[in-house]
């Protein structure tokens, strides 16, 4: 999904967060280098202090001036006491004061961290919502274009498509999120019947492309299991191939040695293919089939159908079912004047 808020970035970046742990780390290295000073220099002051007072009060009983000898050890034993006490108030302390100042780091960090993780939550819900809204204005204007036909009693289904996607191709690429330089191809195929019913494969009858010279091109028509267009068709499901130079996905594609292009590769990397089902139909009416020059652009939910990203290619295809039933009605029309449908008398 593309960003477009700007206030949001560098939310939700995980290296903010390695900076922190980093940080941390860094502080916590110098807290206990300094702890460990501390605490040589503690030992070292105490030992001093200790050892020359105890030689002061030792030596004071060797002196023999008058009071200086008294003197003197009493100043040893006071130093010897402060030398003593030093080393119960400070040599404890520094080990203490280490711990509390990496837990006050850690909590720092955790508390920036879920900082971090609220507002890409709040990020992801906006955009969501946003989102939504763009489906649902996008669905209101294939219902009142679908609307217009079945009041117009049009029974061209292809150039209804046409018109169609020419009404909502920028709503479409925006809500499939095509990123400038994507080469993005949207095309509707139509399965086409010889008189004895058999198949004569996929017809181009409509699409969208962002290269749009390609859209002049001569269109391949696809056999059963042909493609990802004729295996969707053969299928009767959803398809999608995520990355079609992934080994394990090529199999899907069973291009035929005539019909292979040597920029396939290159321009058509990730493919989601519907059904057009009608029923009654024990074969699909059509196919629609959006593909992407990046490779996993299109994904499956975890069961093998597309992802709910694929949403807008439904609803276009639910419009373009309505549509071909509105022909098949439309032509089935008794003709001004009166008659009956099905041409056989009651």
């Amino acid at each position: 999904m593309q960003n477009d808020n700007p206030s949001s970035a560098g939310q939700g970046d995980p290296g903010n967060d390695i900076a922190m742990k980093k940080l941390s780390d860094r502080i916590v290295t110098s807290m206990r280098e300094y702890g460990r000073a501390l605490a040589f220099a503690s030992k070292f002051t105490k030992g001093l202090l200790v050892v020359v007072g105890a030689g002061l009060a030792g030596g004071g009983q060797f002196i023999q001036y008058g009071a200086l000898g008294p003197i003197v050890g009493w100043i040893g034993v006071g130093l010897a006491l402060v030398g003593g006490f030093w080393a119960l108030a400070v040599d404890d302390s520094a080990p203490d004061m280490l711990v509390e100042a990496h837990e006050a780091v850690e909590r720092a960090r955790t508390a920036y961290a879920n900082s971090i993780a609220k507002d890409q939550f709040i990020e992801d819900l906006r955009a969501r919502l946003v989102t939504t809204a763009d489906v649902y204005i996008c669905s209101q204007q294939l219902r009142e274009f679908v609307e217009t036909q079945i009041a117009a009693g049009r029974s061209d289904v292809e150039r209804s498509v046409r018109d169609m996607i020419s009404l909502i191709s920028r709503q479409l690429r925006a809500l499939m999120k095509v990123i400038s330089g994507e080469y993005w191809t949207l095309s509707v195929y139509r399965h086409v019947e010889a008189a004895n019913g058999q198949s004569e494969g996929l017809v181009y009858i409509a699409g969208d492309r962002t290269e749009r010279q390609g859209e002049a091109a001569n269109h391949r028509v696809w056999g059963m299991g042909e493609g990802v267009a004729g295996h969707c068709l053969r299928i009767g499901r959803e398809l999608i191939v995520e990355n079609a130079n992934d080994p394990d996905q090529v199999s899907w594609l069973h291009i035929p040695e005539a019909l292979h292009r040597d920029h396939d590769p290159n321009k058509y990397r990730s493919f989601a293919a519907l059904p057009i089902v009608i029923s009654g139909r024990p074969v699909p009416w059509g196919v629609i089939v959006a593909t992407s020059d990046r490779a996993n652009c299109f994904a499956t939910d975890g069961t093998g159908r597309g992802s709910v990203e694929i949403e807008p290619l439904r609803m276009f295809r639910g419009a373009v079912a309505l549509l071909a039933v509105l022909s098949h009605l439309t032509d089935r029309l008794p003709p001004e004047g009166g008659g009956d449908i099905s041409g056989s008398a009651t």
